[in-house]
């Protein structure tokens, strides 16, 4: 499978298109002070675009609008998907945000813009560096230490007790696959997410669409090897029941495609096998009928282009027609 440009940023913006986990996400990564403010369940994801093209290479862009003592408020959430540290975040924080307030200059027209609460949630190696924007200048006067006075809020899933994350429901797994999705090996994680799965019947249609993209973000940027997914492939067969047969063939499919025939064989979905079969003798069909319309234009006769493409006589004639 070829791996997606951004597939870090690609599933965290997955799962926060999902009210339940966007909702999660504030209860246990916003302030306190603030959050009990705020209407969660007013929660809605915006669809306009505040950054430019070189800044979405390095930002999700994922914004929020959400009401505020029965006044609508602007949250913004980004998450820095490189996979080594930038000394210069507060920096480009700085820049998302005013790119943000330049685009909403325009849409209040002269009113006073709603207030933005920023933070960075970040999955790299531990998070060496001050997230003060003063202290990304050489400053001896101390001339931008008033500039911004708190720090920028990070969320660094490094730092994040496995306990902690076991108890945080769905958006607990989200950061907890993020925190060991760069690991050596990602099936212990990935088999002990599944097994949080136990139970799921088929009406959970939110927590069945979040188990596929977990399980597609796992295997198409996670380490692993075909030994150590065979547990992973018994996990899943054991899920079938709950799952229901369709989602069960999309899963078959993506071990499929990490090379894993000998696990399909041990029957993950059987009728994936006769589909893929089917399409493979339909593609070869579809190059014969070429190849036979090509022979007739050159004057071939219908028994000899029977005989080199194993099409049927009544076959070849239809395709004079």
């Amino acid at each position: 499978m070829a791996k997606p440009n951004n597939p870090h940023d690609a599933f965290f913006k997955q799962s926060m298109q999902q009210p339940l986990l966007a909702r999660q996400f504030m209860q246990y990564y916003l302030p306190e002070q603030f959050l009990n403010k705020l209407n969660l369940h007013s929660l809605t994801m915006l669809n306009t675009t505040y950054i430019n093209k070189k800044l979405k290479n390095v930002f999700s862009d994922v914004v929020f609008s959400c009401e505020l003592s029965g006044e609508p408020a602007t949250i913004s959430l980004l998450i820095e998907h490189q996979s080594s540290p930038d000394k210069f975040m507060p920096v480009r924080v700085g820049h998302y945000m005013f790119s943000l307030f330049n685009r909403q200059l325009s849409e209040y027209k002269g009113e006073l813009l709603p207030a933005c609460y920023c933070l960075v949630f970040y999955h790299g190696v531990p998070y060496p560096y001050s997230m003060h924007l003063a202290d990304c200048f050489n400053d001896p006067l101390g001339l931008m230490r008033n500039l911004f006075s708190e720090p920028i809020p990070l969320i660094d899933v490094n730092d994040l007790p496995e306990a902690q994350l076991r108890q945080q429901q769905q958006i607990g797994m989200m950061a907890q696959l993020m925190k060991h999705i760069r690991d050596a090996e990602i099936s212990p994680t990935l088999i002990e997410l599944l097994s949080r799965f136990d139970g799921l019947t088929d009406t959970d249609q939110v927590k069945l669409d979040f188990l596929r993209s977990l399980l597609e973000y796992a295997m198409a940027t996670g380490q692993t090897n075909e030994a150590h997914l065979d547990s992973v492939i018994e996990h899943v067969s054991q899920s079938s029941k709950h799952l229901g047969d369709k989602k069960m063939a999309t899963i078959a499919e993506l071990l499929r495609q990490r090379g894993l025939k000998e696990g399909l064989e041990k029957g993950i979905e059987q009728g994936i096998e006769q589909g893929i079969e089917q399409g493979i003798e339909q593609g070869e069909r579809k190059a014969m009928k070429k190849t036979a319309m090509a022979l007739l234009e050159d004057g071939v006769n219908i028994d000899r282009i029977a005989e080199i493409t194993g099409l049927t006589a009544a076959e070849i004639e239809a395709l004079k027609h």
